[in-house]
């Protein structure tokens, strides 16, 4: 038995011509996704992250609730070796959002700093300062944000 890359796997399905792939569900009713739709769509995502200079090794998060072109994505990403993190809700909670936010150049000390002053504003749940990635990711309450201490330190959001 031969061991193969999800690469592999992912063209011999297509190659196979399924006309189904996947299911997926809109309301209530299933909706079919044909194999050679998944890899034309895989392909324009891959292109895209490519032509954004995203490259073989980089990391990319996708954050969204579960859907069809979340495993679009995923493909995409695949194809070109991307690291990939995942995260999502089935239904997201109407108070939570996400945010990114672009930061400047950092040095690690100043990050970590960074880090600490925004976990330290009420509403927020959780944050990551990427100082590589150039940005923060920080996922708030918004019931409960004090938005004026979080612009103070992130003037972007």
């Amino acid at each position: 038995m031969s061991v193969q890359t999800i690469n592999e796997v992912f063209y011999k399905v297509v190659e196979r011509s399924h006309d189904r792939v996947m299911l997926f569900k809109q309301t209530v009713k299933w909706i079919p996704i044909a194999s050679h739709e998944l890899y034309r769509d895989a392909v324009g995502v891959s292109h895209q992250l490519q032509q954004w200079g995203v490259q073989k090794g980089d990391r990319v998060a996708i954050l969204s609730e579960n859907r069809p072109e979340w495993t679009v994505a995923e493909f995409g990403t695949v194809l070109i070796g991307i690291w990939l993190l995942l995260a999502a809700r089935m239904k997201p909670l109407p108070a939570v959002k996400n945010l990114m936010v672009h930061i400047p150049d950092l040095s690690a000390e100043e990050a970590r700093r960074l880090e600490q002053q925004i976990a330290a504003v009420t509403g927020v749940t959780e944050v990551a300062v990427a100082t590589e990635e150039g940005a923060a990711y920080v996922k708030v309450d918004s019931r409960r944000l004090d938005e004026a201490a979080l612009r103070a330190l992130l003037p972007s959001v």
